[in-house]
C-alpha cells in the first residue's frame, strides 16, 4: 500500500474508518501509541523497519478484519510475506504485553454462545 492510501485511510471520518479498519478512531490512536512506545524503548540495532508505525497498524487491523493471507497482503502493500507476517506478530505482541487489547478466552466465548455453536444445517439436519 503506497503512502497515498495509508493517508487516505486516515482521513477517513469515524463511521468510514470504522468500517474500513474495524476500530474507532481514538482506538487506533491509543493502538499507535502503544507502538510508538514500544518504538522509543528498542535499542536502535539492526534494520530499520519497512512501514512506519501508522501503516504497521493498519496492515495488522487489515490482516484482523479481513483474514487475506500474508501473501495476499504482501502483495497489495509491496513486501514479501514474511516481511509481513513478522509486523503482525510485533504489533500483536506489543498491543497484548500493554494488557489493554486483549480478547475475551475460548472459554468465556464459549460460554457466551459465539464460539463453538454450530447451526442445525451444518450439523447435517436438514
Amino acid at each position: 500500500m503506497t503512502a497515498l492510501k495509508d493517508e487516505q485511510v486516515l482521513q477517513l471520518n469515524a463511521t468510514d474508518f470504522r468500517r474500513r479498519t474495524g476500530v474507532n478512531p481514538q482506538t487506533f490512536a491509543e493502538m499507535e501509541a502503544v507502538l510508538h512506545d514500544r518504538e522509543a524503548s528498542k535499542r536502535r540495532s539492526g534494520r530499520p523497519p519497512a512501514l512506519p508505525v501508522a501503516a504497521q497498524l493498519l496492515l495488522t487491523l487489515e490482516f484482523w478484519r479481513e483474514y487475506r493471507t500474508f501473501f495476499h497482503l504482501g502483495q497489495a502493500w509491496g513486501m514479501h510475506e514474511t516481511t509481513v507476517l513478522r509486523t503482525v506478530v510485533r504489533v500483536e505482541d506489543a498491543l497484548l504485553q500493554r494488557g489493554r487489547f486483549s480478547l475475551p478466552g475460548k472459554k468465556t466465548l464459549t460460554d457466551a454462545g459465539t464460539v463453538g455453536r454450530r447451526s442445525g444445517r451444518e450439523r447435517g439436519a436438514v
